[in-house]
């Protein structure tokens, strides 16, 4: 979107807890936090399911986004350590 829009727009058909981050000056709209991409990939499919059709996944790590390959390789490592 062009333009900023509030929580309570009714785009967003009743979704709780929007995420707003201005890229390239447009406005991309985000919910949800989760721990693993299955998880991530599951809400994903309910969104468009509701609707969204546009709807995809992306990662960031420590504050920035990074790409699902390397939020991938973060996840491997980590399952890693715990395996140790």
């Amino acid at each position: 979107a062009g333009k900023l829009l509030g929580d309570d727009s009714p785009i967003f058909k009743g979704e709780k807890n929007i995420i707003s981050e201005n890229v390239n000056g447009l406005y991309k709209y985000m919910t949800g936090k989760y721990a693993t991409l299955n998880q991530a990939t599951q809400r994903q499919n309910q969104l468009r399911t509701a609707g969204f059709q546009d709807a995809f996944v992306v990662a960031y790590h420590n504050g920035t986004r990074i790409t699902l390959k390397e939020a991938k390789m973060l996840l491997e490592e980590l399952s890693d350590r715990a395996i140790e």
